[in-house]
């Protein structure tokens, strides 16, 4: 939606780089009928008055589609910090305060994927082929 909104700020800022292109051309010719070439200014008679209310009314233009892109702006700030408050409350949910530990005293790949497939979680393994797996308290077995 932002690069739309972008295209779009582009698209009118080029139409009123146009219309003050063509602008400043009627000014030229303006000062050419009456200072320079009088010749010129007769084969260019053009009436910037609409040239320039149609800058006015795309300038009034772009002035709303900034407020409406700073408004926008605010509400993603907005939704962002909201969105860090939950990954802030997930965070700590995920975490349990106590664990419940389970002891392997054989080496047996059978016996260690059963644990974890009950929760359990393989936290580190010992000397004698000891294996030590922990899962949060509470969790039935």
């Amino acid at each position: 939606m932002k690069s739309r909104q972008i295209l779009m700020v582009f698209s009118v800022a080029a139409t009123i780089g146009a219309a003050a292109y063509v602008a400043t051309i009627a000014q030229t010719a303006e000062k050419s009928r009456t200072e320079e070439q009088p010749y010129l200014a007769a084969a260019m008679q053009v009436d910037i008055g609409p040239l320039l209310k149609k800058m006015d009314a795309l300038q009034a233009e772009i002035a709303q589609l900034r407020a409406t892109a700073d408004a926008l702006n605010e509400k993603t700030q907005a939704m962002q910090d909201s969105l860090d408050n939950v990954e802030k409350a997930i965070g700590t949910l995920e975490r349990p305060a106590k664990w419940q530990y389970h002891f392997l005293y054989q080496n047996s790949l059978n016996a260690a994927n059963k644990l974890g497939e009950d929760g359990w979680e393989l936290i580190t393994s010992g000397k004698d082929s000891l294996l030590i797996f922990r899962k949060p308290a509470g969790k039935e077995e």
